[in-house]
């Protein structure tokens, strides 16, 4: 089960609410005729409608972009790396972020082997590890 970034969330939410108040203070004033206000114009549920249908397409988009990475290159990846490396990154795989601890009980290792080989990905720029108080976030760098 993947879990979600929760600044993509709020980027696809945000994005879309700005889009959709852009869109309805351009256009509602373009598509008024002189001296009708607001709500009373027979194209403002147009505009409104489009405008939200607009800007959650563009949540969607930036929610769809910034997803998790396709997985296509890391199969050839994986056959240049040890089976211990290749055993991690599977992990991260399934999971996109975990602790370093529950890394090492999911896998069976010591601290000491589970260490040398994230700290090994981390130097081939294949993970990263963000401090978590006495231990790691474990997930795959965004480059790969």
């Amino acid at each position: 089960m993947t879990k979600n970034h929760p600044l993509r969330i709020i980027g696809s939410i945000a994005l879309g609410i700005v889009v959709y108040v852009l869109i309805i203070v351009v256009l509602t004033p373009l598509l008024s005729p002189p001296g009708m206000m607001g709500m009373m114009n027979p194209n403002y549920l147009t505009v409104n409608i489009t405008s939200l249908l607009i800007g959650l397409l563009a949540g969607t988009a930036f929610y769809m972009i910034t997803g998790p990475k396709s997985t296509e290159g890391m199969e050839s990846i994986k056959k240049a790396l040890s089976a211990d490396e290749a055993a991690v990154i599977e992990q991260l795989e399934k999971e996109t972020e975990i602790t370093q601890d529950s890394l090492r009980f999911r896998l069976g290792w010591s601290k000491a082997k589970t260490s040398t080989v994230l700290t090994n990905l981390d130097k081939k720029g294949l993970i990263q590890r963000e401090r978590l108080g006495k231990t790691y976030n474990v997930f795959l760098a965004k480059t790969v």
